[in-house]
């Protein structure tokens, strides 16, 4: 089982659709989701941005001092990087035909996911920026591929 956090790109799945085959097109949905997952890992994870660009939050000081004495630093800033088990599990998922999701295949750390959200706010959607790696990726795989 998977939990997965879907974005819709149904505006490049309709280009692909007119200029790629279907083996390209999975191609590039592979290529466009890996991309993203490496991005949205780090902003999540190491360094605990929301999808708007400001920070997740601050520990509370109890909660902080329980990372210091286990040894996870002094920064006050929320990342979602414990034990690291959820940076591992955070992985892309096939969910469809052609389609693919990141997300948790543990639904614990799903759970928690949504659980930051519900707390924090948004964090697992693509930020502007990595909105626009996915149209850089996306044009330079058309252009490689069309040559």
């Amino acid at each position: 089982m998977s939990a997965t956090y879907t974005i819709d790109i149904k505006e490049l799945k309709d280009l692909t659709d007119s200029l790629l085959s279907l083996e390209e097109t999975d191609s590039l949905l592979r290529e466009i989701s890996s991309t993203l997952l490496a991005e949205m890992s780090d902003r999540i994870h190491d360094r605990g941005i929301k999808s708007d660009g400001t920070q997740i939050g601050t520990y509370s000081n109890t909660y902080l001092e329980y990372r210091i004495e286990q040894g996870k630093g002094s920064a006050s800033n929320v990342t979602l990087f414990f034990t690291g088990q959820m940076q591992i599990d955070f992985n892309v998922a096939p969910i469809g035909e052609n389609a693919y999701g990141l997300g948790y295949s543990n639904i614990l750390n799903f759970d928690k996911a949504n659980w930051a959200e519900d707390r924090f706010g948004i964090i697992f959607e693509p930020t502007e920026q990595e909105f626009q790696q996915i149209e850089d990726v996306a044009a330079e795989f058309i252009t490689n591929t069309l040559k």
